[in-house]
């Protein structure tokens, strides 16, 4: 669950993402205050919830409107955001799992295979993340992670066993888009 101070300021992220299961989502940003005090925080649980946020539009009456500092997030955090495309939840039981709970995760199927955004986890490092009850997942796939601000995906490191991936996914500002499938989407 979420602190309740995040409970209070995202009310309606949750109900959101759960009317949305097999469609996009885009939800409604009111202003920028909450991607300036926290910008990783914002971006981060769209990503877990696989919505998309309202972008900046300039002469808007009732929406975010565009801020340099503002822009500047969006674009560090829409290559993850675009990665969700075409996405539906994948609701397998235990079909993700981060070690020692030291992030938080969600599984959705994309076109060409599946994508897992890896959140609030540590700023810099990496966090093991096992992935099951999925078919296909197998050494001729491709595994790679995306993430904030970084231009090229990265390789992620794969072991198969009893069934089940375990993937060691690098984290940048706690976050990442692990990105699976029989092709690489790079460059899309």
């Amino acid at each position: 669950g979420w602190p309740e101070k995040e409970k209070r300021a995202y009310p309606n992220l949750n109900g959101v993402a759960l009317l949305a299961l097999r469609k996009p989502a885009t939800l409604w940003t009111s202003n920028g205050n909450w991607i300036k005090e926290d910008p990783d925080g914002f971006f981060q649980r769209h990503l877990l919830m696989g919505v998309y946020p309202s972008a900046p539009l300039p002469q808007n009456d009732h929406m975010i409107q565009p801020d340099p500092r503002i822009d500047a997030e969006y674009m560090i955090y829409g290559p993850l955001m675009d990665a969700m495309r075409g996405k539906k939840w994948v609701l397998e039981p235990h079909c993700i799992e981060v070690k020692s709970d030291e992030a938080k995760a969600n599984l959705f199927a994309v076109p060409g295979g599946y994508v897992a955004p890896v959140t609030f986890g540590p700023k810099d490092g990496t966090v093991k993340v096992v992935l099951r009850n999925l078919s296909g997942l197998g050494e001729a796939w491709h595994y790679e992670a995306l993430l904030p601000g970084v231009q090229e995906p990265r390789a992620v490191p794969t072991t198969l066993r009893n069934g089940a991936l375990e993937v060691v996914v690098p984290l940048k500002r706690g976050c990442a888009m692990l990105r699976v499938g029989n092709v690489s989407r790079a460059g899309r």
